[in-house]
């Protein structure tokens, strides 16, 4: 992994993208970056203008590191499937998911924190074969290597 500079993690909602990004950080001392940050703004969560988003990306892939994670499968994302050194696919059971995200959940709401639990199931179970076959194609046409990570945030 010490090779690597540009490293993007995908996968579902609770599928421990986050977590396995923030501890390969602390490993390789590469900043991390959400895409959720990137595509809505952090405090409002509206959804950035395609000209803010795509300055706030431009400027992160200039960057000579960086970890990226993120699930969205957008037009905006080939950018970073241009740039990346390896893309990394977590990608443990729907039941795991499920699972991973009420945890999330109740912890946030311990803290006073509002978290949409139901929109994170709903979009895990969304979470189709198709959006796993969009980033082998994805891998493929940028001739990018891809590791398929049944497991959760082992780094």
């Amino acid at each position: 992994m010490k090779n690597y500079k540009k490293i993007y993690i995908v996968g579902a909602c609770g599928s421990g993208k986050t977590t396995f990004a923030k501890r390969l950080s602390e490993q390789l001392g590469i900043p991390v970056f959400a895409l959720d940050n990137i595509h809505r703004h952090e405090v409002t969560r509206a959804i950035r203008p395609d000209a803010e988003r795509n300055e706030i990306l431009n400027g992160i892939l200039k960057k000579q590191s960086w970890i990226i994670e993120g699930a969205a499968v957008h037009d905006y994302t080939k950018a970073i499937w241009e740039n990346c050194d390896i893309a990394m696919l977590c990608n443990p059971s729907v039941i795991m998911r499920i699972y991973y995200i009420t945890k999330r959940h109740i912890s946030k709401r311990i803290r006073g924190e509002h978290h949409s639990w139901w929109i994170n199931i709903r979009v895990t179970m969304r979470f189709r074969k198709q959006n796993f076959l969009q980033y082998q194609k994805f891998a493929k046409q940028y001739k990018k290597t891809i590791v398929n990570s049944a497991k959760r945030s082992g780094v």
